[in-house]
């Protein structure tokens, strides 16, 4: 299956679940939270090689890097159990200090929509796990291209009767972006494994 088959395929199922709410009951929830994103390390060691092969051996000596960010994970639920959402972050920065010219900034944004399952939605600690896609959104300097990819996750929300409750969950993302620099070329993925500690209202 192509890549934009893929990308048809997740919104048309997303569509077709929203659509469901007109007959069923179901809640709009939004999980706000702060994620720590496994590959950033990765990142930024292609970055500082991309850099050295196009500049002819330049080492890299100081790397600015925040590998935890904001990420956004709204999400409709049905009375089954069933949802379906969208997702975006944590954001990736990453700047290597240029000794022969600008500082190199490269930056990264996965987007996503996934399908999910809650169990025990009426408990206040309920488990669940969501699957679907992500796609990095990337640029700045050496990232020359992203590439679509599997993501799940497992996750358990606290307290979830009560007006603000928080949750815990860990993902594995599959999606991948090139670094690429004079002689140097690969894919990374920069969000391998995501840990997060969100708030959900």
């Amino acid at each position: 299956m192509t890549t934009q088959k893929i990308r048809i395929s997740v919104m048309a199922l997303a569509a077709a679940l929203a659509l469901q709410a007109r007959a069923r009951d179901a809640d709009y929830r939004f999980q706000l939270g702060l994620s720590y994103a496994s590959g950033v390390l990765r990142v930024q060691d292609a970055l500082e090689a991309a850099i050295e092969s196009a500049q002819g051996g330049w080492s890299a000596q100081d790397t600015f890097m925040w590998p935890v960010g904001l990420r956004l994970s709204p999400y409709l639920e049905f009375s089954s159990g069933l949802g379906v959402g969208a997702s975006a972050g944590p954001p990736v920065l990453v700047i290597v200090d240029n000794w022969l010219g600008p500082d190199c900034l490269s930056w990264i944004v996965p987007l996503g929509l996934d399908v999910r399952y809650t169990f025990l939605r009426k408990r206040e600690i309920s488990p669940y796990v969501r699957a679907g896609f992500r796609y990095p959104v990337a640029g700045g300097d050496f990232i020359d291209s992203s590439t679509i990819g599997g993501f799940g996750a497992v996750g358990v929300e606290f307290q979830r009767q009560k007006r603000i409750s928080f949750g815990l969950e860990a993902a594995y993302d599959s999606s991948q972006v090139k670094i690429k620099g004079g002689a140097f070329s690969r894919d990374v993925r920069p969000f391998q494994v995501t840990i997060s500690l969100f708030a959900l209202f």
